[in-house]
């Protein structure tokens, strides 16, 4: 990725693009994401990115940068990027390569996407590993029902070849999260909180089908009652604001 930052005007959030609640918020939400994501053992050191899609310019998108702890990230380190490798605004840092690709791919190719996580956990990498889709064994199960796949085709990193437009085009028009074989999951949604709870959910939903199936056979939700409450946009969404408010206070300085 070329970083142009310090070759343009300023584009911050306050200055050149104007200041904008909207766009205030998008950025204090992915970093609250980012802070979840460690405070759920979710990171790997610089592995694993997040975004959002700007609410000014849907060309563009804030991602994380590459180095920066997700402990101590805040919206003021996010990095404006578009889509073909330029930082424009934001912090003085640059996502990784790898981060970038796909992000910029998967903004590309679903224009109903404003959010989208990419990280390796523990049990979902398992999971990964094997390569098998959630079962719906259980109300929060249910959220994916139908709108996950496999992604089989692993690749190397997303700074290669073109593994990122593969991925993306994998989520397609009707799935919220991908398993990425031998690799990690990406989830997706309308909202940062959306994406955010849904890997959040997908992870747990893992460890859950891993106990159960240690027990016995489980279970499954009936087609008509899965499907219902396949996707659960507003679910997630609304689901994110506790976890949301509570990272806000207890570390104000997320933005």
């Amino acid at each position: 990725m070329t970083s142009t930052l310090h070759d343009q005007p300023d584009l911050s959030a306050s200055t050149a693009f104007g200041a904008s609640a909207e766009r205030d918020d998008a950025r204090r939400r992915l970093a609250a994401a980012l802070r979840m994501f460690h405070e759920l053992d979710f990171d790997e050191g610089a592995a694993g990115h997040l975004s959002v899609r700007d609410p000014l310019d849907p060309e563009l998108f804030w991602i994380n940068p590459d180095g920066v702890p997700f402990e101590l990230i805040t919206a003021a380190d996010l990095v404006l990027s578009d889509r073909v490798g330029n930082a424009v605004g934001g912090g003085d840092g640059a996502p990784s390569p790898s981060a970038w690709r796909l992000h910029a791919a998967v903004y590309g190719a679903c224009p109903d996407v404003n959010s989208a996580m990419h990280a390796h956990p523990v049990a979902t990498k398992a999971w990964a590993a094997v390569g098998r889709l959630l079962d719906p064994i259980n109300q929060e199960a249910c959220i994916f029902y139908g709108c996950h796949s496999v992604f089989e085709d692993y690749d190397g990193p997303f700074s290669g070849g073109d593994e990122a437009g593969k991925v993306a085009a994998a989520v397609g028009g009707t799935n919220i999260a991908v398993v990425l074989a031998n690799h990690g999951l990406l989830t997706v949604g309308r909202t940062v909180g959306s994406a955010a709870y849904r890997f959040m959910i997908f992870d747990r939903s893992v460890r859950v089908q891993i106990l159960a199936e240690q027990a016995g056979t489980p279970r499954r939700v009936r087609h008509e009652v899965a499907s219902a409450l396949a996707g659960s946009e507003d679910h997630c969404t609304s689901s994110f604001e506790p976890i949301y408010r509570s990272l806000l206070a207890r570390s104000p300085d997320i933005g």
